[in-house]
């Protein structure tokens, strides 16, 4: 019979989880904060490189002015 779900014996069952469960959850946990972690730093960079393409694109502007 397999662990019951629902109630005290589920509860139980959750809380009695194997070491090797308990190993996949944090290593599934670590991998989705690299990734955010990733995201993060490929979200910035992306931030950067349009502030620095918003500050060309005046630079020309003001420079077309001028002349």
């Amino acid at each position: 019979m397999g662990t019951p779900t629902t109630g005290v014996d589920g509860a139980i069952g959750s809380i009695n989880q194997s070491g090797e469960d308990q190993l996949k959850i944090a290593t599934a946990v670590q991998a989705a904060a690299a990734k955010g972690a990733a995201a993060s730093g490929i979200i910035g960079a992306a931030q950067s490189l349009s502030n620095t393409a918003a500050s060309a694109a005046g630079a020309v502007r003001d420079g077309a002015r001028a002349s």
